[in-house]
């Protein structure tokens, strides 16, 4: 960075934009991993407008519970007029088969209610396993597998079904550093060197640090009133934090150790977490690294430099899936208060095929010099940092949260 820092040193040079989208992924990738790694080329991309919109979509739900206690009867088996109550009865669809884990019961649905909250839906039953004269209580909250629809012969087969898809968004953020130099200190270096560079330097680390603080914990929000329409003219982009357990979906597997982290609590949330993926980067605060480090040592692999992208991300060994480690100490650390209070006892989980990265078009990491007013321009100069940029978070169920830790179990 000091040789493309140098050519921009000269204090009377007139006003220019200098692209640094590039240059911000190697200032100090510990200080923004979750920015060098979304930042790829094969993740990252640009959007022309300030609201980023994508859509969820999700397989049928195929659990649900009762929503009172219920008896079944082998008299029922022929029937046609039995009820149900359910939590979800949306859900169900003429023809599926439903199974009650609890004592085996199986049957079929005739109708369904339209409904997502609490109602009846009308089954007929095609086993039991209570003998003649027997009922087979079910209490309430107790499980119902749906296993899909099996139609009979003759029918006018399944209604259609599209399911549903969610709209999400979030909105794009826009950054800046403002730093100046005194003629006076460019001329005579009295502080034993060439201070624009430093400044230039040192700002566009901090402005890489706001970046990846503003990807991890901002809240989607427009608090002020635009010129043009309501909210049009100050956003803040939601981070990680808001997507995954904030008011954004608040859906990823979320897991408080209270304590020492032991490694079969560990393994325990990390499974639930790759039940939709294949593949997490395991984002660790201090307390996340020293147990993981405590428990593995001798059995971690370091990944290759041409895939770690400047980082120190290291294999987890795990049957079947892969989980990356990756030294997030920099930006989930601890504040002034006790360990494990703020952010230092956290573990994140990512599938960052799910996650990705945007600039705003023509609003990448810019380094604009030499804006002061002309006539100042022989006393001072001031340059600026600039950037615009947001955050799609897919699907907040393909990630996961560990936190509360306060030691290695």
């Amino acid at each position: 960075m000091a040789s493309t820092y140098k050519e921009l040193n000269d204090f009377t040079t007139d006003r220019q934009i200098y692209d640094f989208t590039e240059e911000v992924n190697k200032l100090d990738a510990k200080i923004n991993p979750l920015t060098v790694l979304t930042n790829q080329v094969a993740k990252r991309g640009s959007i022309d407008g300030v609201q980023h919109i994508w859509y969820q979509e999700e397989l049928d739900n195929r659990w649900d519970t009762l929503a009172e206690a219920w008896q079944s009867t082998v008299a029922e088996a022929t029937a046609s007029t039995v009820t149900m109550s359910v939590h979800h009865g949306a859900y169900f669809h003429k023809w599926d088969v439903v199974k009650v884990p609890s004592n085996d019961w199986v049957g079929i649905v005739r109708t369904a209610c339209t409904v997502t909250t609490t109602g009846n839906i009308t089954l007929a039953a095609i086993q039991t396993v209570t003998s003649a004269g027997e009922t087979a209580d079910v209490s309430n909250g107790e499980n119902i597998l749906i296993l899909g629809p099996a139609i009979e012969e003759g029918s006018a087969g399944v209604d259609a079904y599209q399911g549903t898809v969610t709209k999400k968004f979030n909105y794009t953020s826009t950054l800046q550093r403002a730093f100046g130099v005194n003629r006076e200190v460019m001329v005579n270096a009295i502080h034993g060197g060439d201070e624009l560079v430093r400044l230039q330097n040192k700002k566009g680390r901090e402005m890489a640090r706001d970046i990846e603080l503003h990807l991890w914990h901002n809240a989607r929000m427009t608090p002020a009133t635009g010129i043009i329409e309501a909210n049009s003219y100050q956003r803040y982009n939601g981070g990680i934090f808001y997507f995954l357990t904030g008011s954004g979906d608040g859906l990823a597997t979320n897991t408080n150790i209270g304590g020492a982290l032991t490694e079969s609590a560990f393994q325990s949330w990390l499974f639930d977490a790759f039940k939709y993926t294949d593949t997490l980067y395991l984002f660790c605060g201090e307390y996340g690294l020293q147990a993981v480090d405590n428990w593995s040592r001798g059995k971690l692999r370091m990944l290759p430099s041409d895939k770690s992208y400047g980082l120190n991300i290291t294999e987890y060994p795990l049957a079947g899936r892969m989980a990356y480690i990756v030294d997030a100490t920099r930006v989930l650390e601890q504040g002034a208060a006790s360990a494990g209070a703020d952010y230092d006892g956290y573990i994140v989980a990512l599938d960052l095929a799910d996650i990705k990265f945007f600039w705003y078009t023509g609003e990448e990491m810019k380094l604009h010099t030499a804006v002061q007013p002309e006539k100042e321009g022989l006393n001072r100069r001031e340059d600026i940092y600039q950037a615009q940029f947001t955050l799609e978070v897919g699907n907040a169920k393909r990630h996961g949260v560990c936190y509360g830790i306060s030691g290695v179990g």
